[in-house]
């Protein structure tokens, strides 16, 4: 299987409703959508872009939220949704039901809470989303405070979740850029110091940085997934007379390029043979997701 931690945001959106629209097959596929509203107008929004089982993750709401959502999950037309709590929530709520998934994050990860993991081992669900959150390397730091709990969990299904794309890189907004998927390195390392019978998962945050924006000005780009590396096509700001069409064609003489892929690598065809500008940065979000999601699922 393969989890995507993504957004909900409509560049987001709409990269999950294109791979239903285009045929990929996503049956190895769990996305895992942060959500900041816990009400069935935002179950509808999210179910008319992605009719498939996906997970809610509710780090950003409070308890009552939280409360009113698991009223709402049980009604017949939401069945296809399942929350991942955040073992925050598990520690400081009396839970009589047993929940189906939670997410422990790396800042709650240290000596007293693998303690606590170890008396409360029993508590926890059968899915472990284990998240690294933003990583820059595999350090041996990192490893070491995460394999302990990988050790506790032998008999769930655990899920290695992280991010490498950082929120701005170190070259001008002209300027390409490549940077190695570290998320596989990190899911590689795990494996190899794991017990050999865990159920391993992989997990990222798509080609979208784990750390949110905080504003700043546009660029025209693709965040293009490669094999073995993120590759950012850049042609400067968004203004004025951009052009997007020289970032696409750069991304069709790739060999990697494959316009029967995705939907993603449909649409920059597009932009090449039509020869114009098209869409906005929320478009070129949802090529990036699109595609990487594509590229995660082949390499199952």
């Amino acid at each position: 299987m393969y989890y995507a931690t993504l957004n909900q945001k409509q560049g987001e959106l709409r990269a999950l409703k294109k791979l239903l629209e285009f045929g990929t097959n996503v049956n190895q596929f769990v996305p895992n959508l942060i959500i900041n509203d816990s009400t069935q107008e935002n179950l509808d929004t999210i179910r008319k872009s992605y009719s498939e089982y996906i997970l809610l993750d509710v780090r950003n709401l409070d308890s009552n939220e939280i409360d009113n959502l698991e009223e709402l999950l049980e009604q017949p037309n939401n069945e296809e949704f399942d929350i991942v709590y955040p073992i925050e929530y598990l520690l400081e709520n009396s839970i009589q039901e047993k929940k189906k998934y939670v997410r422990i994050s790396r800042s709650v990860v240290n000596p007293f809470f693998i303690q606590w993991l170890q008396t409360n081992i029993e508590n926890l669900p059968m899915t472990v989303i284990l998240d690294f959150e933003y990583i820059d390397s595999v350090s041996d730091d990192i490893i070491s405070r995460f394999i302990p709990i990988v050790e506790l969990l032998n008999d769930r299904e655990i899920v290695i979740m992280s991010g490498a794309v950082p929120q701005s890189v170190p070259v001008s907004s002209e300027e390409d850029y490549q940077f190695n998927r570290i998320e596989k390195d990190l899911f590689k390392k795990i494996k190899e110091l794991a017990p050999h019978h865990s159920k391993l998962q992989f997990g990222d945050y798509s080609s979208v940085s784990p750390i949110l924006a905080t504003g700043g000005r546009a660029i025209v780009q693709i965040k293009y997934t490669l094999d073995k590396t993120y590759w950012f096509v850049r042609n400067g700001l968004r203004r004025g007379n951009y052009d997007f069409v020289a970032v696409c064609q750069q991304i069709t003489n790739s060999n990697s390029f494959d316009e029967s892929f995705c939907w993603g690598d449909e649409y920059i065809k597009s932009v090449v043979d039509e020869n114009t500008n098209k869409g906005n940065p929320s478009v070129w979000t949802s090529i990036g997701v699109n595609r990487h999601t594509a590229v995660c699922l082949s390499e199952l």
